[in-house]
């Protein structure tokens, strides 16, 4: 390194076919989101995911945001242990 101060950051597009912001990073498509979209709704879970969601957009950085995570955690923890007590009293 020469000591010299960077003036700029180089500009990066993303390569065709990545998701503009505002759509998942990992999705591969707008069906597997909506699979997960369902999932949470269907969880009772929705409400704590928008928080989590709205925090990390506004904040920028997920350790600020910890307790709507947790929230949001814990919710799906709950809503899957339900879910297998459901489905062994099916046994």
């Amino acid at each position: 390194m020469t000591g010299e101060k960077e003036t700029s950051k180089p500009t990066i597009e993303k390569p065709e076919g990545v998701p503009k912001h505002g759509s998942s990073e990992w999705a591969k498509d707008k069906d597997e989101e909506d699979k997960v979209e369902k999932m949470i709704k269907d969880s009772g879970c929705w409400v704590h995911h928008l928080a989590t969601v709205e925090c990390m957009s506004e904040k920028k950085d997920w350790r600020q945001c910890q307790n709507e995570v947790q929230s949001f955690k814990d919710c799906m923890f709950q809503s899957r242990s339900k879910f297998m007590k459901e489905v062994e009293k099916k046994k």
